[in-house]
């Protein structure tokens, strides 16, 4: 993958327009929380997704 600029981008967090307030991003991740909910009749854990988590360095 190419080089890509992000001149012309902006950052929206809950209806506001944050672009001017942050100079760079160094790491957005998340997703789900894993929780178990093994059966006792199975013999490996089992995970569903829990509640959605996120992040912004």
């Amino acid at each position: 993958m190419a080089k890509q600029s992000g001149l012309g981008d902006n950052l929206y967090i809950a209806g506001y327009d944050l672009s001017g307030d942050i100079s760079a991003l160094g790491n957005v991740g998340g997703g789900p929380a894993a929780l178990e909910t093994t059966g006792i009749d199975k013999s490996a854990p089992e995970r569903i997704g829990g509640i959605r988590d996120g992040r912004l360095r």
